[in-house]
């Protein structure tokens, strides 16, 4: 069970109390169109995610990383604009470049210390990946998507049809 003892409330209503309640919730159609409407994710994506792939990952990951995976998820982490508002710090700026610090920004700061971490957590990725022996064309496809994502540039820009082949086998 992900979420031992959660319940989902919306609209002052009580939704659910069962993880796996939860998850039906999360996938439905639903719950796509409310990450589609908070532009967390673009529609036109929702069709390219593997939704079973996702849930189970997630199962296999122990409690703190699945907490950190939906904390992440949502926005909801000691960031500069959460710590702000819990009224921890005075201030929601990254203390590298001094631009508003939420969850992405931990993501997307342009500072090159946080460069340097990225490309660093990068590269152990490859290095794991190359271990668990997958696929190259994946990883390449992988890794150049995260070098990205935190570079702010678009995912797809280097999409390589063989990723297709790499994928289905």
């Amino acid at each position: 069970m992900l979420l031992p003892n959660a319940s989902l409330w919306y609209g002052g209503r009580k939704l659910s109390s069962s993880a796996e309640e939860l998850y039906g919730l999360i996938h439905s159609e639903e719950g796509h169109n409310y990450w589609v409407n908070k532009e967390k994710l673009p529609e036109e994506s929702m069709d390219f995610i593997h939704w079973d792939a996702i849930g189970w990952a997630i199962h296999g990951l122990p409690w703190s990383r699945r907490n950190f995976v939906a904390k992440f998820c949502v926005g909801m982490m000691g960031v500069g604009k959460c710590m702000k508002r819990w009224k921890q710090w005075s201030h929601d700026q990254c203390p590298w470049c001094g631009k508003q610090k939420n969850t992405l920004h931990v993501v997307e700061c342009p500072a090159p210390e946080a460069h340097k971490v990225w490309s660093k957590a990068v590269k152990n990725f490859r290095s794991w990946m190359q271990s668990a022996r997958t696929d190259p064309a994946i990883m390449e496809y992988v890794c150049k998507a995260l070098e990205n994502w935190s570079a702010s540039s678009q995912i797809g820009s280097h999409y390589d049809k063989s990723i297709n082949l790499a994928i289905l086998q």
